[in-house]
Formats: structure tokens, C-alpha cells, sequence
């Protein structure tokens, strides 16, 4: 069981867990906007049903992109992304680098997240749905 993403067309590959696909979600989220912004991302992974507390939410509205968020936010298991939105996610992301972390060596952060720019970009430049299944 995992997350597989897909676009018409596209020829490239992008597969892994959702445990795999969660930790490259917060390398982003650390990348961009460093080491508090993962804790509070974090919250409702680490803590059953967790939720963060108003002055988190706030901080995380305050100081996030709302385009990032198009990603962040998105579940990991189902749904699409129209062009627009892949558009919007690939302008922002298209110069951050993520580090590794040592969880997996299977599964690179640095090398999804090229997959992941792959599939954004080539949604956003063929007008395709990406579809995560």
C-alpha cells in the first residue's frame, strides 16, 4: 500500500508509502519554513487525532503560503490536483532543496521531490490532472 501519482501522459514514475510520502511532506515544510513549522505540521501525524492549538493555527496561516498548502494539505491517498493548483505548487517549490533524512534508504527525500517537481511541472505545462491514488 502506498501513494502513486499519475497524469495522462506522463511517463515518469512516482511511487512510495504514505509514511514515505508524510516524511518528504515535512522535509518541504522544514526546508521552507524551518524547524517550527515541521513541530506544528507534525501535530495530528504524531498525536492520535492530535490537533494543534489556536495560536498554532495561527502561526501556521500567518507564516505559510497558501499555495504550498495546495500540497501540504492534500490528502495522501486519494484526489487530484487541477493544472492551476500544480502550476502554483511548482512556481513555489521549483528552487527549495530538501534534505535527506535517514529513516529510508530505499526512498530519497532529494530524489522524490525531483520526481515530484517532474510530475508538477509536467501537469502544470500539459494542462493535466494529477491524480493521487
Amino acid at each position: 500500500m502506498g501513494l502513486d501519482l499519475y497524469a495522462k501522459g506522463y511517463t515518469g514514475k512516482f511511487s512510495c508509502p504514505y509514511s514515505t510520502f508524510y516524511r518528504l511532506r515535512r522535509a518541504i515544510v522544514r526546508a521552507v519554513y524551518g524547524s517550527e513549522m515541521e513541530r506544528i505540521y507534525s501535530i495530528p501525524y504524531k498525536i492520535y487525532n492530535g490537533e494543534p492549538t489556536q495560536e498554532e493555527i495561527a502561526t501556521w496561516n500567518e507564516r505559510c503560503d497558501d499555495d504550498i498548502d495546495i500540497l501540504l494539505l492534500h490528502s495522501d491517498c486519494d484526489g487530484h490536483m487541477y493544472p492551476a493548483q500544480c502550476r502554483k505548487v511548482y512556481r513555489k517549490l521549483k528552487n527549495v532543496e530538501v534534505e535527506d533524512d535517514s529513516f529510508s534508504i530505499a526512498y530519497s527525500n532529494k530524489e522524490l521531490f525531483a520526481r515530484l517537481l517532474d510530475i508538477l511541472k509536467y501537469c502544470a505545462d500539459n494542462r493535466r490532472m494529477l491524480l493521487f491514488e
